[in-house]
């Protein structure tokens, strides 16, 4: 399958492109993916001070507790989360310098440094909380799990086993999403400018479990397509990766599991037979739900966010009550200006806003990358453009839902804490979906694409250079 769509690829780009010079031919998705996902992903690490990105605290606590191979959190009390090193705390409560939603206070570098002195104390043990994020597999972790445990051999203290944690999941992510941008059949700059958004880097270059999911999703994503677009009868190791890679996805996280229809992207004709392509299909999708199942029936569920006023029973009977009302909050809440342009850029918590002009650019962009990446021989058809609408739409209503269930008050008008970030891995489905179809490939955009990209990256840690360190 590989082959053939490579050798299409060649193909259909000798036959639509003039001669072109070294740079615009050179400068690929492929070679300059991971360039600008290390370079700047490293630079946004570095850069963004200890725990100002969301819930930061809770996910540093989780993937150490990870790294000593605990991979469930306990129940003490009322409370959950694990006994760790109080050196933990003591590190966290120093670079702790400022506040979330404050631009006048400012991050102490003195005190960030003077940290490093702080030991492990590996045997002090209290009991830490983290309750929000101990739903979260242990396969959201281990990139920064492994991390932590190879600075734990070293000796050194907390500090460093944050930032080995920081970069271990860089590394992971930028691997997941270079493999997702070879896979593709189609839109190769489309994605990776999207994983290359200040809010993907971000959050990459955090010790965020959304990293890990974001670039599971995208090689999902990347991964069907291909298997939609090749011809012959499909090999069974290719479904198997297929499998693999959506129950991944289904243990990432369970609103990401609309996304296992995509598998239907496939043609029957790629099958033996079409009883044979609906009973891969139905297999497909019980080893997705019973990989989501499992893994739930490990976690504490809705106990895991106590919160006041919060009832996730009383919330679901409401909704199926007012489902016009919620629909309609929903969506207007989607369409929210605020909210798709922080898809593309709002950084720490959430206080840190990019320029809305500059986003509105970078979404006029990742358009055109739409646009102008159609190849001569590949299409999509209805049938599959319905296919990725349905996922986008279920991605949507499932992370919409779920976080009111979970975040607001029963009857609430507005869904406290949504976040553009939870619908990055519903936006490479909606622009396959947004594909032009077979046409002549008539510029290279790579100098262009790479210099954007670039500029915006600066231009983010721009900002996170004034809002933490200067005026």
């Amino acid at each position: 399958m590989n082959q053939a769509i490579g050798d299409l690829k060649r193909d259909a780009e000798s036959a639509a492109l003039p001669a072109a010079g070294p740079w615009s031919t050179r400068l690929t998705p492929r070679r300059v993916f991971l360039p600008l996902a290390w370079i700047f992903g490293t630079l946004f690490a570095v850069i963004t001070p200890p725990f100002q990105v969301p819930d930061e605290f809770m996910q540093f606590y989780r993937a150490y507790q990870v790294s000593e191979g605990r991979l469930t959190a306990y129940r003490h009390g009322e409370e959950i989360g694990g006994y760790l090193p109080t050196s933990l705390k003591e590190f966290s409560d120093r670079v702790w310098g400022n506040q979330p939603f404050d631009p006048d206070t400012k991050a102490n570098v003195h005190d960030i440094w003077a940290a490093h002195a702080i030991p492990l104390r590996p045997g002090d043990r209290v009991f830490f909380v983290f309750g929000n994020v101990s739903w979260h597999s242990p396969m959201n972790y281990f990139p920064q799990a492994a991390a932590i445990a190879l600075a734990r051999q070293f000796g050194v203290g907390p500090m460093w086993i944050f930032y080995a944690g920081r970069l271990g999941n860089l590394l992971s992510w930028s691997v997941l999403v270079y493999f997702a941008v070879r896979l593709v059949p189609i839109l190769d700059w489309t994605v990776a400018l999207l994983a290359l958004t200040p809010m993907c880097l971000a959050q990459a270059a955090s010790l965020s479990a959304d990293a890990t999911v974001n670039g599971v999703c995208f090689l999902f994503v990347a991964a069907a397509m291909r298997c939609a677009m090749a011809g012959g009868l499909i090999p069974r190791f290719h479904l198997i990766g297929l499998t693999v890679l959506g129950a991944a996805v289904a243990l990432a996280k369970t609103a990401y599991l609309p996304l296992s229809i995509l598998f239907l992207l496939i043609p029957s004709t790629r099958f033996a037979s079409r009883r044979r392509y609906w009973l891969t299909f139905a297999l497909f999708t019980l080893i997705c739900v019973a990989t989501m199942a499992a893994w739930s029936s490990c976690t504490f569920g809705f106990s895991s966010y106590s919160m006041p006023d919060v009832s996730p029973q009383r919330q679901a009977i409401y909704m199926l009550h007012h489902p016009l009302r919620i629909l309609h909050m929903e969506l207007g809440m989607l369409l929210a200006v605020p909210f798709i342009s922080s898809l593309i850029g709002q950084l720490g918590w959430h206080e840190i806003k990019l320029s809305l002009p500059c986003v509105i650019a970078y979404w006029i962009v990742l358009l055109w990358t739409t646009l102008m990446g159609g190849w001569p021989n590949l299409r999509i058809t209805v049938r599959q453009r319905a296919i990725l609408a349905v996922a986008v739409c279920g991605c949507w209503l499932a992370v919409f839902s779920l976080v009111y269930l979970t975040f607001a008050k029963v009857g609430e008008h507005s869904i406290t804490g949504l976040q553009g970030r939870y619908m990055i891995p519903a936006t490479l489905p909606f622009f396959l979906m947004l594909y032009p179809g077979p046409r002549p490939r008539r510029v290279h955009p790579g100098a262009v694409l790479t210099a954007f990209s670039a500029a915006f990256s600066v231009y983010a840690l721009v900002v996170l250079v004034r809002r933490f360190y200067l005026w």
